[in-house]
């Protein structure tokens, strides 16, 4: 079976390397050791919700009644905490780069960015459902 989460989790890294490249202008607000504690957390917080999913998928692939979309839906419902932590972390690790004049730029990047990481978090929730339930 193939590690989801860890492609995920690599998608949603190279994703995140070229949105802050393009962001990144002039000096940035945070310093070399916070940005690296940033990055740490922006890594640890989608590993969280990333793996959240996927065992809330797995707890609820046994209710054969329900579709792959609605188990991927409550899964993320039951992560959405996780999920929030992880955008938090991201809008500050992707504000903390820029100048202040690139803030509000960087923050709707970010949320672009969390919102897509959500979107392939779900798809990829849909993709397990779909490997258990393969005959």
């Amino acid at each position: 079976m193939i590690d989801m989460t860890m492609l995920l989790r690599r998608l949603t890294l190279t994703g995140l390397a070229l949105s802050v490249s393009a962001c990144a202008v002039t000096a940035p607000a945070l310093s070399t050791a916070e940005r690296q504690a940033a990055d740490e957390t922006v890594r640890e917080t989608i590993a969280l919700y990333q793996g959240c999913m996927a065992g809330m998928v797995d707890d609820y692939v046994a209710v054969e009644t329900a579709t792959a979309s609605e188990i991927s839906a409550a899964a993320d419902a039951g992560c959405a905490e996780l999920y929030r932590d992880y955008e938090r972390a991201l809008v500050r690790y992707f504000t903390g780069v820029v100048s202040p004049s690139g803030q509000q730029a960087a923050r709707d990047r970010a949320l672009a960015h969390a919102a897509e990481a959500r979107r392939n978090a779900q798809g990829m929730a849909i993709m397990r459902v779909l490997e258990h339930r393969r005959p």
